[in-house]
């Protein structure tokens, strides 16, 4: 090494180290991209459900750089520590925008959202059994970024050793295996409404929604 004094030689057997360090982790990568193809699983981007102890929207948090820290009930470090760690770098909303609202602020707001649709549709509210179990919370459910060459897994596997965190799992890709036959999958007004017929199992461009078939 010039100027230092010191001399350092590149011996064979160290530049035979180094690239088997090198192989070792671009074989990682490739098996990780097609571990998550095989599997289905969309890269760069995992699902999160915080508990209630996340008072605030993750979303806001990471975007205005704030630590979880401060909206945590227990003020814990260790959701920032994972997201640091984890690179981190924005989070989504899945199913209910909580964009400048608390938890439990979201959560009423839910739940209005539901209480209206029943008042709107009463034919329908009145064919629910009694006994039918409360519809899931969705709130404080996020798409968390990060990096694409990462493994959701292990991710998913940190964030569920977290108390703040109820489940996390990679973000599975889901396809049709066909367009169905239906007159009415492709139709929309036919009973004077200004939207799709079967308005539940498209987007709004047109695409399988992500919603259909989802099992939580």
């Amino acid at each position: 090494m010039e100027g230092s004094g010191i001399k350092t030689q590149v011996t064979p057997s160290r530049m035979k180290s180094r690239s088997v360090v090198f192989l070792s982790l671009f074989l990682a990568i490739v098996t990780v991209k097609r571990a998550m193809a095989a599997d289905g699983v969309a890269p760069g981007r995992v699902i999160v459900k915080f508990t209630d102890s996340l008072s605030a929207s993750a979303a806001d948090l990471l975007a205005a750089g704030q630590p979880f820290a401060s909206a945590l009930t227990d003020s814990s470090h260790s959701l920032d520590q994972l997201n640091q760690a984890l690179q981190v770098s924005a989070a989504q909303e899945v199913f209910f925008s909580q964009h400048g609202m608390s938890t439990s602020a979201a959560r009423a707001a839910f739940q209005a959202q539901l209480d209206a649709a029943k008042v709107g549709f009463p034919r329908r509210t009145a064919r629910i059994p009694l006994d039918t179990p409360p519809p899931p919370d969705l709130t404080n459910i996020y798409r968390l970024s990060i990096p694409a060459d990462q493994d959701p897994f292990i991710t998913c596997a940190w964030y569920q050793s977290d108390r703040h965190v109820v489940w996390c799992q990679p973000d599975y890709v889901i396809t049709a295996d066909f367009v169905p036959n239906d007159p009415y999958y492709s139709s929309s007004g036919s009973w004077g409404q200004p939207y799709a017929d079967l308005w539940g199992c498209s987007d709004e461009r047109g695409r399988p929604s992500r919603y259909v078939g989802d099992a939580r």
